[in-house]
């Protein structure tokens, strides 16, 4: 399984993607950050975060995604519909499997890049 990891800031946007494999290790294939600007509008950094991570969901196509938001896992359904406003924490928290498939947490296995 390939798997995203997304540490979300407006100034650095830390990410990384490693492979589970079947024996369970974790190989890294790329990591690194976003960087933008602090003097851009928001609008700006925003933009540049979203085009910089829709070139790496297209390059390494990722599985699965949890998003957290302020602490609540956001399910895939109320994405459309989930508002974020000045002072919430997004975070990209772990890959999971979704209906009846098992879950995957990474959270206590690490690769290095």
């Amino acid at each position: 399984m390939r798997v995203l990891g997304i540490d979300c800031g407006t100034e650095y946007t830390g990410y990384g993607v490693v492979d589970l494999l079947p024996d369970d290790r974790l190989v890294c294939i790329i990591c690194g950050a976003i960087k933008v600007s602090p003097r851009d509008p928001m609008p700006a950094r925003l933009s540049r975060i979203s085009i910089s991570l829709r070139e790496l969901i297209s390059q390494h196509r990722p599985d699965r995604v949890a998003i957290e938001l302020n602490r609540e896992i956001v399910s895939r359904d109320r994405w459309p519909q989930t508002l974020l406003h000045d002072g919430d924490r997004l975070e990209i928290v772990h890959f999971v499997g979704g209906g009846s498939s098992p879950t995957v947490c990474l959270a206590t296995r690490f690769a290095t890049c």
